[in-house]
C-alpha cells in the first residue's frame, strides 16, 4: 500500500507538470504572457517542493515500517500469563547454644573452715544419739516398776523375820553362823576404829539409794523373775563395807545382776543417840517382766 501511494503521488505531480510544460513551449508577447508565466513558473515551484517533500515522507514511512514491526493486539487471546511458583521454606532453627555449666565457686581457707566445722560436729552428734537406743533406753524401762515399789515392803519383811527368828531356831542360827565369820573378817579394821570387839547392829532399814538392776537379757529371753534379799553391812561414814546374799531368787543370772546393783548403792550414815554406827540391813531386788 505504501508503493501504491508514492506511486500515485508521482504520477499527479507529472500530470500538473505537464501544463506547466505547455506553457513553457506557449511564448507570449504580451504582458499578461510574462505575468502568467511567473505565476506558473511559481506554481511549478510549489508543486515541485510538494512532490518532494511527499517522495520523501513516503520513504521515511517505508524506513519506518521495515525497521519496526508492529503486532497486533490480541484482545480475545492474550498472551499467557506467565505462572511464578513460589515455595515457602521455613527458616531454619538456630543451633542450640551449648550451656556451659558454672564454675564451682572457688573457697578461700576461711570458708572451708566455716563449713568444714559444722559437718564434724553433726556426724559427732549423730554417732552419739544412735548407740544409746537399744541399750539403756528400751531394756532398762520394763525393770523401772519392780524397784520402785518394793522400798517400802522392806519394813514388812524384816518385821516378819524377826518374830519368826525364835519359831524356827535350826534356819535362824545358821544365817548369823555363816555371816558373823565373814562379817568380822571383812568390817574389823573398821569396826576395830569406831569401838573394838564391836559388832554391826541388825537395823530395819538404812537409808540407801540402790540404782536400777539391769536385766539378764538370758532371763528376759527365759521370761524368769524372782526376787533378791542382799544384805548389807554399813560403816558409820555410811560407806558399803560388806555385801552378799541373804536369799537367792533361784536364778544365778538374777543374784549377780542384784549384787551388781547394791555394789553401786550410796548409804546415809545411821545415827543412834546423836552417835554413827555400824548397822547391817537387807535390801530387797525385785526383777518382774512387763506385761
Amino acid at each position: 500500500m505504501q508503493q501504491a501511494s508514492v506511486q500515485h503521488l508521482s504520477l499527479n505531480a507529472r500530470a500538473e507538470a505537464t501544463p506547466a510544460a505547455r506553457y513553457e513551449n506557449t511564448t507570449t508577447p504580451s504582458l499578461s504572457g510574462i505575468g502568467a508565466s511567473t505565476h506558473g513558473e511559481t506554481r511549478r515551484f510549489a508543486i515541485s517542493f510538494l512532490a518532494v517533500a511527499l517522495i520523501h515522507a513516503g520513504v521515511a514511512a517505508l524506513l519506518i515500517t521495515r525497521t519496526t514491526e508492529y503486532k497486533p493486539i490480541n484482545l480475545l487471546n492474550p498472551a499467557a500469563s506467565i505462572s511464578i511458583q513460589a515455595t515457602m521454606v521455613e527458616a531454619p532453627e538456630p543451633e542450640p547454644v551449648p550451656v556451659v555449666p558454672p564454675e564451682p565457686p572457688v573457697l578461700t581457707s576461711e570458708q572451708g573452715e566455716r563449713e568444714i566445722a559444722p559437718v564434724v560436729e553433726k556426724t559427732i552428734v549423730e554417732r552419739q544419739e544412735t548407740p544409746p537406743p537399744p541399750v539403756k533406753k528400751e531394756v532398762p524401762k520394763p525393770p523401772v516398776k519392780p524397784v520402785v515399789k518394793p522400798q517400802p515392803v522392806r519394813p514388812k519383811t524384816t518385821a516378819k523375820r524377826q518374830p519368826a527368828a525364835p519359831s524356827a531356831p535350826e534356819s535362824t542360827p545358821a544365817v548369823p553362823d555363816a555371816t558373823a565369820g565373814p562379817l568380822t573378817n571383812a568390817s574389823k579394821g573398821n569396826m576395830v576404829q569406831n569401838n573394838p570387839g564391836a559388832q554391826p547392829k541388825q537395823v530395819a532399814s538404812v537409808g540407801c539409794i540402790v540404782p536400777q538392776p539391769d536385766y539378764p537379757r538370758r532371763a528376759k529371753r527365759l521370761q524368769q523373775e524372782g526376787d533378791v534379799l542382799v544384805r548389807l553391812v554399813i560403816s558409820p561414814e555410811g560407806r558399803l563395807i560388806r555385801h552378799d546374799i541373804a536369799r537367792s531368787s533361784g536364778v544365778e543370772a538374777l543374784d549377780q545382776a542384784a549384787m551388781d546393783a547394791v555394789a553401786q548403792a550410796r548409804c546415809t550414815p545411821y545415827r543412834e543417840n546423836g552417835q554413827a554406827i555400824t548397822v547391817m540391813t537387807v535390801q530387797p531386788v525385785n526383777f518382774r517382766l512387763a506385761r
